[in-house]
């Protein structure tokens, strides 16, 4: 700890009860620390990342009502931030609460209300590039090594290609990892984290990592009946729950590479233990799909567990 004592020790000549915390799929560490007259968090990342810089300067461009930690310090050529500490509860701890709930999807549309024409991150979208990365790393760590089965590769493609479709309209501001372990719950009030990697996709992607969120036990119907009365892109349910099926199928579909790619490459199992809640919630989505190729390929990827 001797490297955080000293970034501490250029800001806080007293300080104390420097503890580590535990910390996410990413190469962060996190430490809480006491200064004279409060708490606070010092985030550290591996040396050149962008991690850090992209935090800040995303922080900086977010709409003030949408509350999260204060930011005190930081430095890019050291990648560190120093922040307000927000506490420990998580709005994973609050999986009864159907009102902290629907405030989460509410903070969505703040998001969505900035302008993205004149986004700073314009190379920071859901492209051809990024969804076709996303998809091979869920065939090659889910369907390939995990499942251990074969998928035909026109089959993929075609998929691949809806979904590249779909993303190319209706493109909003996205959080891009919106779930109840990035929301911090402070005297009832939400705090978002790990925005970083903010970035340009479409409308209903923050809403479906939310609701299909594998981390949570969610009342679905009700939130996805919740969202679509307060949103303003779709006046017919039909069509909104058409494309919200193909956006959950891309959302799941790169969780489940996700889970497995951070369990071979990165040596963290904890995560297979998400794979059966993100099938489930992948299989739930058939009802809405008229798509027989998209409903064939979705019934491979729910039966390869």
């Amino acid at each position: 700890m001797k490297d955080v004592e000293r970034i501490i020790g250029k800001y806080y000549f007293e300080f104390n009860e420097l503890k580590q915390l535990s910390g996410d799929a990413s190469s962060r560490r996190y430490f809480r620390f006491n200064t004279k007259f409060e708490s606070r968090i010092i985030v550290l990342d591996e040396p050149n990342s962008q991690q850090v810089t992209d935090y800040v300067e995303i922080n900086n461009l977010l709409p003030e009502g949408l509350r999260r930690p204060k930011l005190y310090e930081y430095d890019f050529n050291y990648c560190y931030l120093i922040q307000e500490d927000v506490g420990d509860s998580h709005l994973f701890d609050y999986q009864n609460n159907q009102n902290l709930k629907e405030l989460a999807l509410r903070d969505i549309l703040l998001y969505q209300n900035m302008n993205v024409e004149t986004f700073k991150f314009q190379n920071k979208k859901f492209d051809q590039t990024k969804l076709s990365f996303e998809f091979e790393l869920a065939c090659e760590n889910f369907i390939k090594r995990y499942a251990q089965k074969s998928i035909d590769k026109n089959l993929l493609a075609y998929v691949n290609e809806k979904i590249i479709d779909l993303f190319s309209s209706n493109i909003v501001i996205c959080h891009r990892d919106y779930h109840c372990k990035n929301i911090m719950v402070q005297d009832e009030e939400l705090v978002h984290i790990d925005f970083q990697d903010s970035m340009i996709g479409h409308y209903l992607y923050d809403a479906v990592s939310f609701i299909e969120d594998p981390y949570a036990v969610n009342d679905k119907e009700s939130l996805i009946e919740y969202y679509f009365r307060i949103q303003n892109h779709y006046t017919d349910m039909n069509i909104f729950m058409k494309d919200y099926a193909l956006v959950a199928f891309q959302r799941l579909f790169k969780a489940l590479g996700s889970y497995t790619f951070l369990n071979y490459e990165k040596n963290k199992s904890s995560y297979l233990k998400y794979i059966e809640p993100a099938l489930k919630n992948l299989k739930d989505q058939l009802q809405y799909i008229e798509d027989e190729r998209i409903k064939k390929l979705i019934v491979e990827v729910t039966d390869a567990n």
